[in-house]
């Protein structure tokens, strides 16, 4: 559990009786059940990705087997599925919390946006992929808000004097 143990870092709170640590290792153990649930099912051929080729997922399991060397264990591939999951979950609050500041911000685009929406989705219609790409709007803000604020940091280097290469 690497990922979500880095209460652990810190021995003697894995010995101490805090309520809150009492959740968290109930939550831990929440998550383990339902990601492990979704391997088993794909394992089992019980689900398949949606998408039209392989996911994530299929990609991962590809890379299980006996030979010890190369091949994810279970415990790794537990892993690797428990890191896309929380990976994925941080990106897109993050995205969804600048975006809403964003649009508090800027109520023209805010109205506009909704404008959009009201056109294109009809009260309790269900959200397909082929109304998706018709909120071109909707995706040049939420494109706008990955611009202005990313979600992942990243270390942009520059090179601090002209160098040349020669062949």
């Amino acid at each position: 559990n690497r990922t979500l143990n880095m209460i652990g870092l810190i021995p003697i709170i894995n010995r101490l009786p805090f309520p809150s640590k009492q959740r968290i290792d109930k939550s831990k153990q929440d998550v383990r059940i339902v990601i492990q649930r979704i391997i088993d099912d794909r394992k089992k051929n019980l689900t398949t990705s949606s998408c039209k080729g392989p996911d994530l997922l299929d990609l991962i399991l590809a890379a299980r087997g006996d030979d010890k060397i190369s091949k994810l264990t279970d415990e790794e591939i537990y892993e690797e599925a428990l890191t896309f999951v929380l990976a994925g979950h941080e990106t897109t609050s993050n995205l969804m919390i600048w975006t809403l500041y964003n649009l508090a911000n800027n109520p023209d685009v805010c109205q506009r946006l909704e404008v959009e929406v009201d056109s294109v989705l009809n009260d309790n219609e269900e959200i397909t992929a082929s109304t998706l790409s018709l909120l071109t709007y909707t995706e040049a803000v939420l494109k706008e808000s990955l611009r202005l604020h990313q979600p992942v940091p990243t270390i942009v280097r520059q090179a601090v004097e002209d160098n040349m290469l020669i062949a």
